[in-house]
């Protein structure tokens, strides 16, 4: 009999309304719970439930770095102890940064990882809560190997997926890729074409285990900048990555990057990521002279570009880093992103 495990987060899939808007609710958590034991038991499937933050759960807007640590954890163990198939309920506003977290740390995994949740809560009419968690079950349970988030009868490269819908149900897009349809018929027809068998732990997963007080203290150590125009950037002196969110290719103001060059003049410069608002295309911060942010490279900047990598892969990238290779960033950038 396969084994899948169910992890109940939080997010609108598990929330009720009221007065004050939507919220996790432990009643609406129970109702999954019981349609995916029918579910699963209609196949032939075992499934056992855990919930890292209680049976509510928890918005996942309120979800932090040391928040992933515990999931890695909790899926590490699972996979472990013999789990062939994860399936993650979870909150939307932060689903595509704890997928790409999860795609890092994970590795080459070869069973589904599998994210889903909801824009609409259960008891909305219509509501898309049914579709997305009968889709990732099935995709659960299959052979498809790797962290994916399903949604809308599609599924998203962990690393790949993107948040572009404040509120529609077709909330997901894949940066830099495109997303597969996932049919009923199909289930069990995925070949593991990429991943290793047996799987193998990465080798920064031990480092990025860390305790929450240690996580904490590392929040100042990563900062965004933003380029857009009129606003002055503000550094601490501590940061050891620098996410600068430039314009068009990677571009931002002479007047930024003059800035950014000032303050660090004297102090060990940190690790650039030079991104864009710019949703399409691969990220080219050297095609532009005197503004394309690849002239911090010039000024002695460690420097590598988003390519087309979504914003929330960058960001789960750059804490991945941090904790899991402090001591050898530049190999782990490199191994995702072009270095200028």
């Amino acid at each position: 009999m396969k084994s899948v495990t169910a992890v109940l987060t939080g997010g609108t899939i598990g929330s009720a309304v009221g007065a004050g808007g939507a919220f996790p609710d432990g009643g609406r958590s129970s109702e999954l719970r019981s349609q995916l034991e029918r579910f699963f038991s209609d196949g032939d499937i075992s499934v056992s439930f855990r919930y890292p933050w209680g049976e509510k759960g928890l918005d996942s807007s309120n979800l932090q770095p040391w928040h992933w640590i515990d999931l890695t954890r909790l899926v590490v163990a699972e996979l472990e102890g013999g789990a062939q198939g994860i399936l993650l309920l979870h909150g939307t506003d932060t689903m595509a940064y704890t997928s790409a977290w999860l795609s890092l740390a994970l590795g080459d995994v070869d069973r589904p990882v599998i994210l889903t949740g909801s824009q609409l809560t259960l008891d909305s009419v219509p509501d898309d809560v049914t579709v997305n968690l009968r889709g990732a079950a099935l995709v659960a349970a299959s052979s498809l190997p790797g962290v994916w988030v399903y949604f809308n009868w599609k599924l998203f490269r962990g690393d790949r997926a993107h948040k572009a819908r404040a509120l529609h149900p077709d909330a997901f897009v894949a940066s830099g890729g495109s997303p597969l349809y996932f049919t009923p018929d199909r289930i069990g027809s995925f070949a593991p074409v990429t991943a290793p068998s047996p799987w193998r732990r990465p080798r920064e997963l031990d480092g990025l285990l860390l305790r929450e007080e240690e996580v904490r203290a590392l929040r100042g150590s990563l900062a965004w900048i933003s380029a857009a125009p009129g606003l002055r950037p503000h550094f601490s002196g501590r940061e050891k990555v620098l996410l600068v969110l430039g314009l068009g290719a990677g571009n931002a103001s002479t007047l930024l990057i003059e800035e950014i060059d000032s303050f660090w003049q004297g102090r060990e410069k940190p690790f650039v990521l030079a991104c864009s608002l710019a949703e399409g295309d691969e990220k080219k911060p050297d095609v532009y002279d005197d503004v394309g942010l690849a002239s911090l490279a010039r000024r002695g900047f460690p420097l590598w570009s988003q390519g087309d990598y979504p914003l929330e892969m960058i960001h789960a990238l750059a804490w991945f880093s941090l904790m899991g290779a402090p001591e050898d960033r530049a190999s782990v950038f490199s191994r995702y992103l072009r270095r200028l």
